[in-house]
């Protein structure tokens, strides 16, 4: 099977446009251990809003598999009306 390509999860929440580094990612899945430990490690992140929360609990290597699907070669050109 043919390897997909990937991108870097997002630098920012979608709903509230705060700053997500990608360095906390890695931070947040390498400490966290079940539900309990997913709730401790955001708050010791210092991430208390439920939208950033639920972008470092969802799926980042989905995303990056359903983003790699895009042209971003084109991604920033004017619509063609």
């Amino acid at each position: 099977m043919a390897e997909v390509k990937r991108i870097s999860p997002p630098p920012v929440c979608f709903s509230c446009g705060r700053k997500l580094p990608e360095k906390d990612f890695n931070i947040f899945h390498q400490r966290v251990e079940g539900v309990e430990g997913q709730q401790l490690v955001l708050d010791e992140m210092g991430y208390p809003l439920a939208c950033c929360r639920r972008m470092f609990l969802g799926d980042d290597d989905e995303y990056r598999r359903i983003m790699a699907l895009y042209d971003m070669t084109t991604i920033n050109d004017a619509p063609h009306l």
